[in-house]
């Protein structure tokens, strides 16, 4: 089944602060797509050599189609959050036309958002991959935004300890001491080595920006969202306060009070993720990030003999999963201004 139509109805900023989007899909196999297309992501131009590219004019449109889709891990919905939500992307005239930014690790991906190419003065809606750790830039002027999706999946990392891009060689290269840090602390030192190499590589990239957006008029100030803007990090104090709001999203109908019958007690943080889309209006696009998490309820039994135990030896009663959902924390607009906050 289809959600275009609620889609078009609500309009997209609506209809995203209800569905959290989990998939992207980019149906290349499907009857639609014409005959020698050719494979994701879209061709590019630039310098691919250097992770630098643009998307080509002539494969920057496509048209997707929403599905709301029943998810046998996390099946559990509420009023604010229904079914959570895949994306096709297909070149089916029939869907809703998109501007579409797909990405690599380790390089930057481009677009600009203008009429040039086929189809693409009737598209009022973007979007770029789901993201979890990438930044995303927006610059320009606000009928004709550019977009750039860089990932560092290398810089930081701690799979190989033999590359100089390994999170220990690179500490030790800048003087920082990893010895006795905690989770978030850790994870502030290597995010802070790829938030610096992605802005290096956004900042120091004019020889490949549009011509319009290093000379142009009436330019936006440049903005971003990166991992601390999206992401939840399991076992941090943010992950605690996370899961200590629980009532909080009850009472705004994003999470439910009972699940088959039985009472919400507890509620866990499990994953999160960010969409991030751009919405035309008449001539101006305006730029925002849906924050998603997936979690997990709880239910803490009423058995007496349970209740006795707490009462008389202060153990708490025994908690048994409910299941887990899918839901949207909030839309944030980012580009051309920041507005926080779930209705920004």
């Amino acid at each position: 089944m289809s959600d275009n139509v609620t889609f078009q109805n609500l309009g997209a900023k609506e209809f995203l602060r209800r569905y959290p989007i989990t998939y992207i899909d980019i149906s290349r196999n499907a009857p639609t797509v014409p005959a020698g297309a050719p494979p994701a992501p879209a061709p590019v131009k630039g310098n691919p050599a250097a992770g630098q590219g643009s998307i080509h004019k002539q494969r920057r449109v496509y048209h997707i189609t929403l599905s709301p889709r029943p998810d046998p891990l996390a099946p559990v919905t509420s009023a604010r959050c229904p079914l959570p939500v895949k994306i096709y992307l297909d070149p089916d005239p029939n869907g809703i036309p998109v501007f579409y930014l797909p990405y690599r690790n380790n390089e930057n991906y481009r677009i600009t958002l203008d009429a040039a190419g086929p189809g693409a003065a009737a598209v009022n809606f973007f979007l770029t991959e789901l993201v979890d750790g990438c930044t995303v830039y927006v610059e320009g002027t606000r009928d004709k935004p550019t977009c750039y999706h860089i990932n560092a999946n290398s810089i930081a990392q701690t799979n190989d300890p033999t590359l100089p891009t390994h999170l220990n060689a690179m500490a030790a290269a800048a003087g920082t001491n990893l010895a006795g840090l905690n989770t978030q602390q850790l994870h502030d030192v290597q995010f802070g080595f790829k938030f610096a190499h992605m802005d290096n590589r956004f900042q120091n990239d004019a020889a490949h920006r549009p011509k319009t957006v290093v000379a142009g008029v009436n330019l936006e100030q440049a903005k971003k969202v990166e991992e601390r803007d999206y992401m939840i990090v399991p076992g941090t104090a943010n992950e605690t306060a996370f899961n200590n709001t629980l009532a909080l999203l009850q009472a705004q109908f994003i999470v439910p009070t009972r699940v088959n019958g039985k009472t919400v007690h507890e509620m866990r943080f499990v994953s999160s993720q960010g969409f991030i889309f751009g919405i035309r209006t008449g001539v101006d696009w305006k730029f925002y990030v849906q924050r998603k998490a997936l979690v997990e309820y709880f239910h803490r039994t009423h058995a007496i003999g349970a209740q006795a135990r707490q009462l008389f030896k202060g153990i708490p009663r025994p908690l048994y999963s409910l299941g887990m959902q899918n839901i949207v924390l909030g839309v944030t607009q980012f580009w051309p201004t920041s507005k926080t906050g779930r209705n920004a």
